[in-house]
């Protein structure tokens, strides 16, 4: 108490955020206008004899008690803020600037987890408010969505960003198709998990609007044609959205052909090319289209026919 006291007392003399200030004002009055004003000049060092052992236990215990742990609340936020600072610094990441377009532009983005990670840029706003993403298999186009709903979600939260820079309007929800698996238990299949999901954004949609919603691989438990006719019919109706954001990857690059003519759409992808017969990936998200196909190389560099027909 002693500690916290000193810590609140001299970090007031410097210029603070006003919650702060108001924080440290009052532990500093709760302590000098209670009974917990004994402690401030105690000799913590001395030995205690029982009378001021019985005295003090008598103060935390029962006389500011309800004070006590309404400090304790404020020392725990301040714990917080104080790792979100030392997190801020050690990793170079940023606070998001908010506002009240419904825009999202982040510069310099990377998912936190990956070392030595490429960064990508990213903006969104309410001409182009969807965003279609091609690009082969591996090239990162999972791990992007998952930073920028990452990035999303931690803005919302009043936490930095692992970017170089943010803007973002505040959104009433979040909603993803990443990693959806099948349940057993319900009797599901993958498409039909996907279907179910697809679903309950278009309610929320239609109850709140105003949502970042994140489509990976749009429905690619099914066939070819369904997926190819599902997607661009989800991602053509769902374009007349407005006031939400939407990130669609896709590896159907027959759909961004068909969804060129929709104005509110823009187009990227994650470059890739071969070397030799080696798929090289840069992890940059560029503007437009791919044509690259890459699934073919990655099965005969793994010799799987060869292993199969070796068997026969």
């Amino acid at each position: 108490m002693q500690e916290l006291y000193a810590f609140v007392t001299e970090k007031s003399e410097h210029e603070l955020p006003s919650l702060l200030k108001q924080h440290f004002k009052f532990v500093a009055d709760s302590i000098q206008n209670t009974e917990l004003q004994n402690i401030i000049g105690f000799n913590a060092k001395k030995k205690i004899d029982a009378m001021h052992r019985e005295r003090l236990d008598h103060i935390f215990r029962f006389c500011a008690y309800e004070k006590l742990k309404d400090i304790l609340e404020i020392v725990y936020q301040i714990d917080a803020f104080q790792v979100v600072a030392e997190t801020m610094g050690e990793y170079g990441w940023v606070f998001p600037e908010l506002s009240e377009s419904k825009e999202i532009e982040i510069n310099g983005l990377y998912h936190p987890f990956l070392k030595d990670a490429v960064t990508n840029d990213v903006k969104i706003n309410e001409e182009k408010n969807l965003f279609f993403i091609t690009g082969a298999n591996m090239a990162g186009k999972s791990t992007f969505l998952k930073a920028f709903g990452l990035a999303v979600y931690m803005a919302h939260l009043g936490f930095p960003v692992a970017a170089a820079s943010m803007r973002t309007g505040i959104f009433n929800g979040l909603f993803s198709t990443i990693n959806i698996s099948d349940d057993l238990n319900k009797g599901y299949s993958h498409f039909y998990s996907e279907v179910l999901r697809v679903k309950s954004v278009a309610e929320k949609i239609n109850q709140t609007g105003n949502l970042v919603v994140i489509f990976d691989e749009l429905f690619r438990g099914t066939n070819v044609k369904d997926a190819h006719d599902a997607t661009l019919a989800i991602i053509s109706t769902f374009a007349k959205v407005k006031g939400s954001v939407f990130l669609v990857s896709s590896h159907i690059m027959e759909v961004a052909d068909r969804l060129r003519a929709v104005a509110n759409i823009r187009f990227g992808y994650f470059q890739s090319f071969i070397d030799g017969t080696t798929p090289v990936y840069s992890y940059r998200l560029l503007k437009g289209v791919t044509e690259d196909r890459l699934g073919m190389l990655i099965i005969e560099n793994e010799r799987i026919i060869e292993i199969i027909e070796g068997r026969l």
